[in-house]
């Protein structure tokens, strides 16, 4: 018999039974997700949380900017030339990153901090860099998941690698 019990494995098991969640992200839309070992599910967004880009940014869209000049005088065949600056690229990542700031402070006032779960990024790879960027939100943890979360499949594979996420953060903590 031993003088000692072995709680590490019973440690190990209580740190894995917690919970954390997942910010589905996309360029125009947020889902968020709560999770643990047994499941993940979609939650009600708290208030103030935008669900969409028109909801965070309203009409502050970035509009394109465009003129049109004529060139040549008034002969017959000239057409005016439409001349756009600020390329649609430059005014997409504008407003994503204006998105992105918008939807982490919310996350962070709504979810984060009253939780104090950690938080998952779940969305298409070049939505990764850009939101880490921006984000403030300390319970985000800097491994992110490939995938946005937009359909029961998807969902479910958000579900499986962001376990996996948690019990590599668990092994790391102990």
């Amino acid at each position: 018999m031993a003088d000692r019990f072995h709680v590490k494995p019973l440690v190990r098991f209580l740190q894995s039974a917690g919970r954390y969640h997942v910010l589905g992200l996309s360029r125009t839309e947020i889902k968020l997700f709560e999770g643990n070992r047994d499941g993940l599910d979609e939650i009600e967004l708290g208030d103030g949380v935008p669900r969409t880009m028109s909801e965070a940014l309203g009409g502050e869209v970035t509009e394109p900017r465009h003129t049109v000049a004529s060139y040549g005088g008034v002969d017959v065949g000239h057409s005016p030339m439409h001349h756009g600056h600020g390329g649609k690229k430059s005014e997409l990542e504008i407003d994503a990153e204006r998105f992105f700031r918008a939807v982490d402070r919310a996350v962070l006032e709504q979810h984060s901090r009253p939780s104090g779960f950690p938080l998952i990024l779940a969305a298409l790879p070049e939505h990764h860099h850009l939101f880490h960027e921006v984000s403030h939100n300390p319970f985000l943890i800097k491994d992110s998941i490939e995938i946005y979360p937009g359909d029961q499949s998807s969902i479910k594979e958000v579900r499986q690698r962001s376990w996996q996420l948690m019990q590599h953060d668990d092994l790391d903590s102990s």
